[in-house]
């Protein structure tokens, strides 16, 4: 077996593609001794330098070298389907230290969330594994073209606040929400405002926990592995005391699963709260973070695990994304059958739906475009996704009335026909591609 991974100081180099440097290594799974403390491995391996080779020569590179199999971090979706067509196996979106990363492959344990990058934690073994053909791939690059399955989790997202997004994904849900069980998730967590438009009744409420780790000094014998583990620096060994930071902590539980002592159990800590409205066939889920909490991944992941475990059986789960393309969207988004991208016809929505579509596609799910506020601007964005091939799903017009019913906390589409007509453009066009006649 022919292992090649990309090193960088010690740690698993975050980008493939500019990776300076591979490290080719002949090994078996289960074999080889590892010295935790010390990093000392004794495989035989040849670390070559390939700076100035382009990407269509790494790939040839590597089949020449007899690899089997690839570990690397973020790596661009063209070249891992290159790689891919040598039958190479890619393990893709992989982090942490080069000893703990090569023991996890060499246990069968490289699938587990620890290992994979900030906003990877789901399916980061094989990037396409749940796809046989990736949607970002070139068959699907531009869009839905051709593309047939349940349309269950769908994202609205855009590339900066302000442009819509909770106005869709409020009005849509209602709409599909008169004929079917819909969920609705607002996960800006930070600022959710979704509950200023769906006024369900209050089901449930829980309290929602994060988990740091609680350095047990009696037990520990300072070896120095969860600090070189941590991707987050939030633990740091000095001397003979381990200290811990938990404003930096992601709770991924690296350190603490990793420990030979047992010495950094994980304890709970709260971190905000999800609340639950039933109105009708429409379920409304509020994930609110505490005040001067810095995360909102983890409760974004919580409640997204949450939602798919407690409604998997309904037809319609949409989400309302924070704003952006950091890493609360990529949580967000990470795993949906759609995400549809809401921008208005203006430079300024452009440059943000360029940032937001560059985004989408290197995480290869399927999107469209809906444009609000259609009819103010210019047809920048409009010529922007004819070019790039992008479906706009709808066109929501600019209308002073559309305005004052949402300042008014009023759903848009009851009263707009309109607006109603685009907004059932965009529910059809998601049952057509679910394959749904209802």
């Amino acid at each position: 077996m022919r292992l090649a991974i990309t090193p960088w100081n010690q740690r698993v180099a975050p980008v493939f593609d500019s990776a300076e440097r591979i490290l080719i290594l002949d090994m078996e799974p289960s074999t080889g001794a590892l010295d935790h403390q010390s990093g000392e491995h004794d495989r035989l391996g040849h670390e070559f330098n390939w700076s100035m080779k382009h990407s269509a020569e790494k790939a040839r590179f590597l089949a020449d070298q007899g690899v089997n199999e690839l570990i690397c971090g973020a790596i661009s979706r063209d070249l891992e389907m290159e790689i891919r067509n040598f039958g190479i196996e890619v393990f893709s979106f992989i982090a942490g230290p080069l000893e703990v990363v090569l023991h996890a492959w060499e246990t069968g344990q490289l699938n587990k969330p620890i290992y994979a990058m900030p906003g990877c934690l789901s399916g980061h073994r094989h990037r396409w594994g749940r796809r046989k053909t990736g949607p970002g791939s070139r068959l699907f690059a531009n869009g839905l073209r051709n593309y047939k399955r349940l349309m269950s989790d769908i994202v609205i997202a855009s590339g900066k606040g302000g442009t819509g997004k909770t106005t869709l994904s409020t009005n849509l849900a209602a709409l599909l929400a008169e004929t079917e069980p819909v969920v609705l998730v607002d996960l800006d967590v930070e600022e959710p405002n979704s509950g200023l438009f769906i006024r369900g009744t209050e089901a449930s409420r829980e309290i929602q926990y994060k988990y740091i780790p609680q350095w047990d000094g009696s037990a520990c014998t300072l070896c120095g592995l969860c600090q070189r583990v941590c991707n987050f620096h939030a633990i740091v060994k000095l001397g003979k005391e381990i200290m811990i930071f938990p404003q930096l902590c992601h709770g991924c539980f690296a350190c603490s699963d990793l420990c030979p002592a047992r010495a950094l159990p994980m304890v709970p800590v709260r971190m905000g709260e999800t609340r639950r409205f039933d109105l009708d066939k429409l379920v409304f889920i509020e994930s609110r973070l505490d005040i001067g909490e810095e995360q909102a991944v983890p409760l974004i992941a919580q409640t997204k695990r949450s939602v798919k475990e407690t409604f998997g059986s309904y037809p319609y789960r949409i989400y309302d994304a924070p704003p952006g393309t950091s890493c609360p969207v990529i949580e967000t988004v990470r795993s949906s059958d759609l995400v549809i991208l809401v921008t208005e016809p203006n430079p300024f929505g452009l440059n943000d739906l360029q940032l937001a579509v560059e985004t989408i596609r290197q995480m290869g799910n399927p999107f469209g475009v809906v444009i609000n506020r259609y009819g103010v601007g210019n047809d920048s964005v409009d010529r922007y996704c004819e070019t790039e091939g992008i479906p706009i799903l709808a066109r929501l017009p600019n209308d002073r009335r559309a305005a004052e019913l949402y300042s008014r906390g009023q759903l848009i589409y009851r009263e707009l026909p309109r607006f109603r007509s685009e907004l059932e453009k965009v529910a059809n066009y998601i049952k057509n591609l679910s394959g749904s006649t209802t």
